[in-house]
């Protein structure tokens, strides 16, 4: 009887083994899934964001200048060109790497300053940190390390929801776009926004005497040498065209040819910018010569056979045809070679195209389909540069440029004079005669 009890006893317990192992492989293999379907589910801007995190922390905490660059390397790989965590970690990486200032210049107050900062946030007193960093600011210069420290460990810690009025949304993000566009050393916005701040922002609140500190940071005398803030300036040059933000991009590189010293490789590299850029424009057809191509000293004889644009053949020249043109557009009137190169023909660009139908209804007239660039290249500057209808329709281009029969004169023709007009052809030309 004994042995029958202990051997049913010990089934049992096998038995409640068993189901507790198969509870707990359970448990186990729902938490793997939970884990993996998290790590799934993490998107690359979430990844980002951990990414800038970590960067931070290497920076500040760790101390551990090559980490932390290849954090924000990888944020910058990770979040879309022109995104607010792209344009941060870019800034940071710039602020502690090619424009990292030299901390031997910081004042035992500054340095002080940071070192409690870090010490709340190393306790994990985030609240604590964000107070002490934003008191930093108030005993840092400008452009040194501890600055850009103090404004770094902000980032890091945000000011808690709790301490954030909830009418403070809108302030909230001028604030944040205040002292980004203040490390990206584009100042002007950063007053702007900053004072937006000021306006919106609820009076005697930290958020409020947070944009104040920024603007009386702009306000105080600047310490940066003028080539010191042309590299500044050449900065945000590269990083706005890198988002393709070009009106601010030019914006910068006017501001640093205005701030360099002449003659420095600074100044040379954002002129040099510059004047690409203005190439650039000009290489488009709609930049400079859509508006020429459609004065009326072009479209009056490009419109001659359309009838739905009260085309001249279908009223005052009906049933004219090439060979009675020489009898009032002479010689005399013209100041053409051979008078019978004044005549119209079908089938051209006409009136009221916009820029790329006009751009490629002058190709298709060329038929540039069956030609190479050199040879369509070739052909389109001799009809725009030398035929003599083309010339009459530039203002001062020939002595006869606008005169018609009966002493009467073409007053819409293309302004600019010949050589604008051949400066910008050849720019379209040579930038491959695009049309979009």
């Amino acid at each position: 009887m004994r042995q029958e009890m202990a051997k049913s006893l010990k089934t049992h317990t096998d038995a409640r083994r068993e189901e507790w192992m198969r509870g707990l492989a359970a448990i186990v293999i729902l938490a793997y899934g939970v884990t993996k379907a998290g790590a799934a589910q993490r998107t690359p801007a979430a990844l980002a964001r951990d990414a800038r995190r970590q960067g931070l922390i290497a920076e500040l905490d760790l101390n551990d200048s090559a980490k932390a660059q290849k954090h924000w390397k990888r944020c910058m790989e990770l979040a879309p060109r022109g995104s607010d965590i792209y344009g941060d970690c870019h800034i940071f990486s710039q602020m502690f790497g090619s424009e990292r200032p030299d901390g031997s210049k910081d004042s035992p107050a500054a340095r002080k300053a940071f070192a409690a900062g870090l010490e709340a946030f190393r306790r994990k007193e985030d609240a604590e940190a964000n107070r002490l960093w934003h008191d930093c600011l108030a005993v840092t210069q400008t452009a040194t390390l501890s600055q850009n420290r103090c404004m770094a460990g902000i980032d890091l810690v945000p000011a808690p929801s709790s301490l954030v009025d909830p009418g403070d949304v809108s302030p909230q993000k001028d604030f944040e776009a205040a002292s980004g566009a203040y490390m990206a050393g584009d100042f002007a916005a950063a007053k702007f926004k900053a004072q937006s701040c000021v306006s919106r922002g609820r009076p005697g609140s930290a958020l409020v005497a947070d944009c104040r500190s920024i603007l009386d940071k702009l306000a105080a005398p600047s310490t940066v040498s003028p080539e010191d803030q042309a590299k500044k300036d050449f900065e945000a040059v590269v990083f706005a065209g890198e988002a393709k933000d070009y009106a601010r991009a030019k914006s910068k590189a006017h501001a640093c040819v205005a701030h360099g010293p002449a003659g420095s490789l600074v100044v040379a590299a954002c002129q040099s910018f510059l004047d690409r850029l203005a190439r650039a424009g000009d290489s488009n057809f709609s930049a400079n010569l859509h508006l020429k191509f459609q004065v009326k000293g072009c479209t009056r004889c490009h419109d001659f056979f359309e009838k739905k644009l009260g085309g001249a053949s279908f009223k005052s020249h009906k049933g004219r045809t090439p060979d009675t043109c020489v009898n009032c557009h002479t010689q005399d009137v013209t100041g053409f070679t051979h008078e019978d190169d004044w005549f119209a023909r079908p089938n051209l660009y006409t009136s009221g195209m916009n820029s790329q139908q006009t751009c490629e209804a002058t190709k298709k007239s060329l038929n540039a389909k069956f030609k190479n660039e050199t040879l369509l290249a070739r052909e389109l500057e001799k009809h725009l540069f030398e035929d003599p209808r083309v010339l009459w329709g530039i203002e001062n281009a020939t002595p006869k440029s606008g005169q018609l029969p009966e002493d009467k004169k073409e007053v819409d023709l293309v302004k600019g004079g010949l050589e604008e007009w051949k400066k910008q052809i050849r720019a379209w030309i040579q930038g491959g005669m695009k049309c979009k």
